[in-house]
């Protein structure tokens, strides 16, 4: 079996001025310990978690190999290498068949990653509250965490345009899922806008801004966190899930440094290798968080997984 938590760390402290401030932070530590729990018992490695490993190893026993079996594998190796640089070549060249792939590619992998990592986002996000702003929703996975919860109206922000059909199809999935079993549902109101776009009178208007997984792409981190504290109420909360360059495996770190420039052009702006809870800290120097390493693609592994008070 291979466990989920991998590493279980309180990267921060609520500072202790008050009881309410006490209170949220044994909230947090029940979360964590409820995280824990559900994900310890671990799974089994998919085929995912096993392709670098057998890929690597095969290409080293290759070596062993007789000369026309090792042509035979570099030939095959080259028809890989030249079937990708095809695709990076329409990929950026020919943005509405590149939008067109991308809207086939994303949903169904936005699908598998909620799948994984149901339980982490519903303890995670069971104290939103308000107005909530979602930045880059994609296609609404977190939209049906906020049923039965007191929000008010939940703003799912997403730029691409090519996401806005699933993102308000699954809106309207989550609502109809919550009136047939008699859930409460905020009000879902979908932008086809970036955090910068939102005019100054939404200042000061929300209570809960949840990224996830939206720092990797974003071009400017630390104006973006920026933007976020500008438009959050004071002592409001930034929620996150973002997969980050792994600082405690050597060779996990080194592949992800290797490969981000190809990454990056082929998952249209994805880095792979961000430090992501440095540029939080930044902004947001009062934050409790936890690292996850979950089954999923090798080089977008672990997560960080926590939240940042304003």
């Amino acid at each position: 079996h291979c466990p989920l938590v991998t590493v279980s760390t309180m990267a921060g402290r609520w500072p202790k001025s008050s009881a309410a401030d006490e209170i949220e932070q044994k909230e947090f530590d029940e979360v964590v310990y409820r995280i824990g729990d559900a994900m310890l018992g671990g799974q089994r490695r998919s085929l995912k978690d096993l392709f670098l490993p057998v890929t690597v190893g095969s290409l080293l026993a290759a070596s062993a190999f007789s000369p026309a079996t090792r042509t035979i594998i570099g030939k095959g190796l080259g028809a890989v290498m030249v079937g990708v640089s095809g695709y990076l070549v329409l990929h950026c060249n020919i943005p509405k068949l590149r939008d067109a792939m991308l809207a086939k590619f994303i949903p169904g992998t936005f699908q598998d990653m909620d799948k994984k990592m149901k339980r982490v986002k519903k303890e995670l996000l069971k104290s939103l509250e308000g107005r909530v702003l979602d930045v880059g929703a994609g296609t609404g996975s977190y939209i049906k965490y906020s049923r039965s919860l007191p929000v008010a109206e939940y703003v799912a922000l997403e730029p691409y345009a090519y996401l806005i059909p699933s993102l308000k199809k699954n809106a309207e999935k989550s609502k109809a899922e919550a009136l047939a079993n008699k859930e409460s549902h905020p009000e879902v109101t979908v932008l086809n806008q970036t955090l910068e776009m939102l005019p100054s009178d939404q200042n000061g208007t929300f209570d809960c801004v949840i990224f996830g997984n939206v720092m990797c792409e974003i071009k400017d981190c630390p104006a973006a966190l920026a933007h976020v504290r500008r438009l959050l109420k004071p002592g409001g909360k930034l929620y996150f899930i973002e997969h980050v360059l792994d600082d405690q495996n050597p060779f996990r770190s080194a592949l992800q440094h290797m490969i981000n420039p190809l990454w990056r052009s082929f998952s249209d702006g994805c880095n792979c290798n961000r430090r992501s809870l440095d540029i939080i800290r930044t902004q947001f120097p009062n934050f409790m968080c936890f690292t996850l390493g979950t089954a999923g693609i090798a080089h977008l592994r672990p997560f960080i997984v926590g939240i940042a008070k304003a």
